[in-house]
């Protein structure tokens, strides 16, 4: 096809091969109506009347019509119209990954959350979704550190702490985040969803509370809920956390056979009344009296004395009281008061000269 450069039907090009005549002296295209320049803007309007938005508009369009940058022309109308601009939807952004929780306390978030008119900060480690729950008075930045340290002071400082961003997690709060070494890490503004496992914890730990009769209540089926597998895993945020299945109300087997149980560690010898004894002074820690056992306390560890000096009697514990020694102890036995004799050798040999008792022959050469 050859035509001017400014000829109309020149935008037609690439599918003249396709565009045809109706009876009703229509041209189509593919069975859909080719719109002259001049009707255009009032099929687009038409198109709009409904608000649907680009794309809806665009396939009601290819369903009847066809014009040269048809597509394009739906777009700026669209771009173009107030109302759909107003009150377009919010738009969507990819969340922003949290670094990997490497083990239990290496990152947490945190959330506040409100119910029944009562404020809580919902804390929730990002390795084992182990979860604390701590009542608040008031809302402000220290209350809510106060809170995080006591789960630091128990378990250690975190690398990572992700909030939501809200005024309680700002500039007094970077502080404090600064002075422990970990990194503040806070979702943008208006949009929670990047902080989501805190969302989630805030979301389960308000129906925890909805189904609790009082805040005593709670806490039980808290230890309930750490000790219950997290979903598609077959370990609990205790077990994760803490490396044990806590004792909940839940009765459960539990063999300890294998357990190694401390020994006991053996006591001092009892003694016996009549018996005399050396006293430790409790206050000079001198061991400078004796006396005589006279009886023996109900739990066996005391023991009534008469001391030998003054002749009262006093009540002294077992550790305070040594057996004294009698003179038949300390005397020497009549048959160890010298020293052993030395073992003798046996067969000792002879270190004198032997002389041999063989005749001596003198040689024929020496004779005469």
């Amino acid at each position: 096809m050859s035509l001017p450069p400014k000829h109309p039907a020149r935008a037609y090009k690439d599918v003249w091969s396709d565009l045809s005549l109706t009876s009703s002296e229509l041209i189509t295209y593919n069975e859909r109506v080719v719109v002259p320049r001049n009707y255009r803007h009032t099929i687009l309007t038409l198109l709009h009347d409904a608000h649907a938005g680009v794309t809806r508009t665009k396939q009601l369009a290819r369903s009847h019509y066809f014009w040269p940058h048809m597509n394009m022309d739906i777009s700026n109308l669209i771009e173009r119209c107030e109302k759909c601009q107003t009150l377009r939807p919010s738009q969507s952004e990819p969340l922003q990954p949290y670094p990997v929780a490497e083990a239990p306390m290496h990152s947490i978030s945190c959330d506040l959350a409100k119910k029944e008119g009562r404020d809580y900060l919902i804390t929730v480690d990002r390795f084992s979704l182990f979860t604390w729950v701590h009542p608040l008075r008031r809302t402000e930045t220290k209350d809510i550190i106060n809170c995080l340290r006591s789960i630091f002071t128990e378990h250690g400082f975190p690398e990572f702490i992700g909030t939501d961003g809200g005024p309680q997690f700002r500039a007094e709060f970077k502080a404090f985040c600064s002075s422990i070494h970990a990194r503040h890490i806070d979702s943008s503004a208006y949009h929670p969803q990047s902080n989501g496992l805190a969302e989630s914890a805030v979301k389960n730990m308000k129906h925890l509370l909805d189904k609790s009769d009082s805040f005593d209540d709670f806490q039980s089926r808290l230890l309930s809920w750490r000790s219950t597998p997290s979903a598609g895993s077959q370990f609990s945020p205790a077990q994760l956390f803490l490396g044990r299945t806590p004792r909940t109300r839940l009765p459960r087997f539990s063999d300890t056979s294998d357990l190694s149980q401390p020994q006991p560690v053996p006591g001092l010898p009892p003694l016996s009344i009549g018996q005399k004894v050396r006293i430790q002074d409790h206050a000079s820690k001198r061991w400078d009296s004796t006396g005589t056992i006279l009886s023996v306390r109900d739990s066996g560890r005391s023991y009534i004395v008469q001391t030998d000096d003054y002749g009262g009697t006093y009540t002294r514990n077992r550790k305070h009281l040594k057996p004294l020694a009698s003179d038949a102890d300390l005397a020497f036995s009549p048959d160890n008061d010298e020293f052993p004799p030395l073992p003798q050798p046996k067969d000792t040999p002879s270190t004198e000269l032997r002389r041999s008792n063989r005749t001596k022959t003198i040689p024929a050469r020496l004779r005469d």
